[in-house]
């Protein structure tokens, strides 16, 4: 394997050029033309369908009430998995025709075309289902700026761990994903460049991957590239960093330049080792279909000139944004803090007057949590469907009175707190002047005025104290919106798929799929944007260079602590330190 690497890494240094053609070529047409239209066309069809929003909830409604829109957006995703396909077809092409020394653009659209053209509609459906299958780990070895929003959110991943049967469930998923993954893995080469029917190559790749010998081999030779490539870049970026730490101490002029020009070799090494490890993987299937690079093959002059080209440009737009980072243009000041169920590190029982005393003492801008209807249509602080979990007692909110709600008792974290009516949570969080984020959660059971009661009662005093409003059911946003526009009212999304078209002021939005372009489409249109539930200190600082206006935290103490390194005008170090911590960012990858 180590052979392997040396070799290939000789042969990326003879055509890197060639490569960095081929993959940022790629990458920017995809990013900056198709894109784009894609989210302009998914716009336009969710707006002519009168389709307000994409989520999990409202699936059954778009089909039931909006059916040729939806048709029409599973058209468009299909288009996009073929887009999908098509790059990976012509970047293993490209990359085969660059070692065979006949990379020239005209020759590698040829013959992609080619291969496009004998593609059938079981290659699709075959690479519609292996796409599906590894998609949790399919960015390890090929992504696409297509596939940007396709992760899978943390809160899925959390309801995994929350027991174990549940991650031994999870594990087993995983081991079952990556058998097959690995034994379908030569699939695709097989089809794209042997020109294999999909029903042979699957008969090879499984032959081929049989063997347990194989298996390792497989595992230690992808191990290594990344561990490798990856080592040397964080270990190159530590360094620079350690040298930006020296130049602070120097005039401010000289502080500035060094840490320009070393943001900038980060961000351009983040490109080069993501395209390396794309390379080395392209090539280790290629070599394992017995294709191996021509002896003293070199490259067309025209890859080499858009290599030149497009480094040229991407390093003037580094330099460019970089400058503007670091004199600190970009700084998002006053983002808001907001203890998630108004708890701060397992301090009380969620949703619970104790509990948002005590979180109360270390002033977060605002406190979130949850209400539900009760039996007698009054509202109880409950985020759970079922009171079993936190009190004992096997039934839901809405099959108790208030008053017997009330009686119940709730345990969490070794300590225990009445169950609370929103009346009294409401008035002891006004006593202690404590802002709150009102989660209303729905259900089956509710009364069908719920909203009209709900804001009867307490919609002015909501809005007097500043308290803000959201929920994960865009009837109940409609409504509010309809009854009282002043209040400020939130809707909450799990993942961010399409920019959605509401009423709402704001949007709550699970931060695995929240990114800078939601934020800034929000904010052109005068809508915040909350991201949860963010707990870990890179996710945080992922976040605030988002831009978001608040944030929904389980760990109120270190969120606060980590704003105060980023809002308090930040050394040109700990600017770098930020960004290099969010190396998923510094490497948006060109590669991918």
């Amino acid at each position: 394997m180590f052979s392997f690497f040396k070799s290939y890494a000789k042969e990326f240094r003879k055509n890197w050029l060639a490569y960095m053609s081929l993959f940022l070529g790629v990458y920017f047409s995809i990013t900056y033309i198709i894109v784009p239209i894609f989210h302009a066309l998914a716009a336009w069809l969710m707006r002519l369908g009168g389709i307000p929003y994409i989520s999990f909830n409202n699936l059954g409604s778009i089909i039931g009430q909006h059916l040729l829109g939806f048709i029409a957006l599973i058209i468009l995703l299909l288009v996009i998995i073929f887009l999908v396909y098509v790059q990976f077809v012509f970047q293993m092409v490209g990359v085969l025709m660059i070692q065979k020394g006949e990379g020239s653009f005209r020759k590698i659209f040829h013959e992609t075309a080619v291969r496009l053209k004998l593609v059938s509609f079981r290659t699709l459906l075959f690479f519609l289902l292996y796409f599906v299958i590894i998609l949790p780990f399919g960015s390890y070895v090929f992504s696409s700026p297509l596939l940007a929003k396709v992760k899978i959110p943390v809160f899925t991943l959390e309801f995994f761990l929350a027991k174990w049967q549940n991650s031994l469930l999870l594990l087993a998923i995983m081991a079952v994903i990556l058998f097959i993954g690995y034994r379908l893995l030569l699939t695709l080469p097989l089809t794209i460049v042997e020109k294999q029917p999909v029903r042979e190559a699957l008969k090879e790749s499984w032959k081929r991957t049989g063997a347990w010998r194989t298996f390792w081999r497989y595992v230690f030779s992808i191990g290594v590239i990344w561990i490798v490539v990856y080592a040397v870049t964080d270990l190159i970026n530590y360094g620079l960093w350690g040298l930006q730490i020296l130049a602070d101490k120097a005039p401010n002029g000289f502080a500035l330049t060094t840490a320009i020009i070393f943001m900038t070799i980060m961000e351009l090494l983040a490109q080069l080792s993501s395209i390396f490890v794309s390379i080395m993987l392209f090539s280790f299937l290629l070599k394992e279909l017995g294709h191996e690079p021509v002896a003293n093959a070199n490259s067309k002059m025209s890859l080499k000139r858009g290599g030149i080209i497009l480094l040229s440009l991407i390093a003037l737009l580094f330099v460019g944004s970089n400058t503007y980072y670091m004199l600190g243009a970009t700084d998002k000041k006053n983002i808001q803090t907001i203890s998630h169920r108004g708890v701060d590190e397992e301090n009380g029982v969620q949703n619970t007057i104790p509990a948002m005393l005590a979180t109360n003492k270390h002033k977060p801008d605002y406190v979130e949590m949850d209400i539900q209807e009760s039996k007698d249509h009054q509202f109880v602080v409950m985020h759970d469907a079922n009171l079993k979990a936190l009190t004992g007692v096997d039934k839901k909110p809405q099959d108790m009175t208030l008053a017997e709600l009330k009686k119940l008792t709730a345990h969490e974290n070794g300590k225990s707190a009445p169950v609370a009516s929103f009346d009294d949570y409401f008035k002891s969080a006004q006593e202690v002047h404590q802002k709150l984020l009102i989660e209303i959660k729905t259900t089956p059971y509710d009364s069908s005025d719920l909203v009209k009661i709900f804001n009867a009662k307490y919609g002015e005093a909501i809005i007097k104290n500043g308290d803000m409003i959201h929920s994960l059911d865009y009837k109940v946003i409609e409504k509010l919106h309809k009854l009282n526009p002043k209040l400020t009212v939130s809707f909450i999304l799990p993942f961010n798929a399409i920019f959605p078209q509401t009423v709402a002021n704001a949007y709550t939005m699970e931060a695995t799929t929240l990114d800078s372009s939601f934020v800034n489409t929000a904010h052109g249109q005068n809508k915040k944007v909350f991201a949860w539930t963010v707990n870990e200190p890179g996710v945080m600082e992922e976040m605030m260079f988002n831009g978001v206006d608040g944030i929904i935290t389980d760990n109120l103490d270190k969120l606060k602590s980590q704003l105060i390194t980023y809002e308090m005008h930040p050394t040109y170090a700990n600017r770098l330190r930020l960004l290099f911590s969010l190396s998923p960012s510094l490497g948006d990858s060109v590669g991918d």
